[in-house]
This record gives structure tokens, sequence and C-alpha cells, in this order.
């Protein structure tokens, strides 16, 4: 019996890959899910911190490990142009910190960002299942950093200003259904923020790149061509059978000219 139900769902499973598929554009309303992996560069910062009469100026470098990321996504179709609105949630926790010259490792802390974004996206086939999506992005980028440091702590959260290139490659499973592999660049815009009563921050972007794989619906089935009727050939005409009255002279039986045409 088991054996019978794993051939069973390898029948389902490779169905898709059996069916005569075409990767058509995406027209009309579609919707999106997909999730991966993200990394962040290192973050180099400033801290300024005052106590009392005295202020210090003093680099610092956060280094996060490996995370994950959720997106889902809403869009139009029009031919090979896609425009969608995408949200997005990627986390990662801190790695090591360097600070005064000295690698912390094994501290706490994370970074979380919640983005919404504006996508116009151009896709291009390439056979008759795959295609090749590339495009670009804006929006907004809320950032929670959450740093645990011996002396004052790093806690900051702020929406700010973000812009992505994304590309990808689609693969059609069905005529309104698509899988796919996208490679996401993001940077977020940071201002200097107040990280504690008496610590300033003054830091670099974050930027971000994710890859991630997905599904992709579409509400809208592509219409099947409608099937042209063959052309009959001309049938043969057949000859027409035509009566003529032909007068001759008087008393004669030679044709005259009248006669003859």
């Amino acid at each position: 019996m088991s054996n019978y139900r794993i051939l069973l769902a390898g029948f389902m499973l490779s169905l898709p890959l059996c069916l005569p598929v075409k990767a058509e554009p995406v027209n009309g309303w579609y919707a999106a899910l997909e999730g991966g992996a993200v990394w962040v560069n290192a973050w180099d910062h400033i801290r300024t911190q005052t106590e009392y009469c005295y202020t210090s100026v003093k680099p610092g470098t956060a280094g996060f490990s490996t995370g994950w990321a959720g997106l889902g996504m809403i869009g139009f179709g029009m031919h090979q142009w896609r425009v969608e609105v995408e949200g997005g949630y990627r986390k990662n926790d801190l790695d090591s910190y360097n600070k005064n010259g000295w690698t912390l490792n094994h501290i706490s802390g994370d970074l979380a960002e919640i983005t919404a974004m504006l996508n116009l996206i151009y896709d291009v086939a390439l056979t008759d299942r795959f295609s090749f999506s590339v495009g670009v992005g804006a929006g907004g980028d809320h950032a929670s950093i959450k740093l645990d440091l011996p002396g004052p702590d790093i806690r900051h959260d702020e929406w700010n200003f973000a812009y992505q290139g994304l590309a990808g490659v689609n693969y059609a499973l069905a005529p309104n259904l698509a899988m796919f592999a996208n490679y996401r660049y993001l940077d977020s815009q940071n201002d200097p923020f107040q990280a504690a009563p008496n610590l300033k921050v003054d830091g670099q972007d974050f930027q971000k790149h994710t890859t991630s794989l997905g599904l992709r619906f579409a509400f809208a089935t592509p219409l099947a061509p409608v099937p042209v009727a063959p052309e009959t050939p001309p049938q043969p005409v057949a000859p027409v059978e035509r009566e003529f009255l032909i007068f001759f002279g008087f008393n004669k039986s030679a044709l005259t000219p009248q006669a003859m045409e």
C-alpha cells in the first residue's frame, strides 16, 4: 500500500511537467507568495556618546548572520509588463560587533525590517516554459534594530525610503500557475537617530540581498487560440453548355462571317 501511495504522489508531482504548457505573459490580476534567505552587509556607524561634559565619538560595525524573508505580492500584468504591490518581512540576528577596535562575539540583538514596495517588472520568454524577469521598485522600509552591547544599547525603529532591484527566472507549471526564483538587492536609507538618551548613532544604509522561491497564480487564464478551419481547395468549374442559332443564305450552305462569330 505504501508503494502505491509513493507512485501516486510521484505521478501527481510530475503531472504539471507533462502538460502542454507555454510560458504566456501574465495578462490581468495575479497574486504571489515567496520565501527564502537574506544577508545583510556589515553595518558601519559612528557612535557619539555624551557623559556629563565629555563627548566621545567612536566607530562601530555590526555583523549579522544569515536570516530569513517572507514576501507577498498583488499585481496586474499587461503583455510583458507587470506592476505589483509587494509586502515583505526580513529578520537577521546579530552575529558579532566591533567596538573600539575589539570584536565582540556571542552577543544578542537583531535587525527586523517590514517593507512596502511598488515594483515595475518586465518579462522575457526564453523557451516554451521558461521566462526571465527584471525589475525595479521603490517604497518604504520600517527597520527595527536592537543591539544589546556593553554600555548603552542601541534601540531604534523608523520608516525610511527604500529602493530595490530584482531579477528572476520563471517556470510555467500550468496556464495560470508559475514557479519562480528571485534575487533582490534592497537599500534602505538610514538617517542619524537617538539610540539612547546619551547616545546618537549615524550609520550607513541597511543593504540586504535576498534569494527566494515562490509561486505565482494568475486569476485570468490565458485564452486559447481560436482554431482556424483549413482552406478548401477551389472546385473545378464544369463547362457550361450553350446553344446557338445560325442562319444560312437562301439556297446556300456556306457560313457567313456573322455565323462564324
